[in-house]
């Protein structure tokens, strides 16, 4: 016989995992973050495929903090944007100017680190 009230607990204590497994662990999904890049502003400055535009937004793809290949940092500069210089005076807004979870900016993240490989 089922123990209702302990299948309770469980379920309860195991919620956010059964609703979102990938989430829920902390696992970011490269795909979802490609298609949130993709259709944010980041590509005004980084281009469709994260190649950059000149005078706008550096190469994504051979930036020294992609190859460093630590997500967290990628995550808080994103996070947290940069001021402009003489290469890119615009600089980076925080979350590119736009409203980005902590999901999408590590979603983000795992997109860039595919792209170092």
């Amino acid at each position: 016989m089922v123990d209702l009230k302990k299948t309770l607990g469980i379920v309860l204590a195991l919620g956010p995992a059964l609703l979102c497994p990938a989430e829920a662990a902390g696992a970011a999904d490269a795909d979802v973050g490609k298609a949130k890049f993709q259709k944010s502003i980041c590509v005004q400055c980084h281009g469709l495929e994260a190649q950059g535009m000149a005078g706008m937004g550096m190469d994504l793809r051979h930036a020294p903090l992609i190859k460093s290949g630590n997500a967290s940092a990628i995550e808080k500069f994103i996070e947290n944007g940069h001021r402009g210089t003489s290469q890119y005076p615009g600089g980076m807004p925080p979350n590119g100017g736009i409203r980005l979870t902590t999901a999408d900016r590590a979603n983000i993240a795992a997109w860039l680190l595919s792209l170092a490989k």
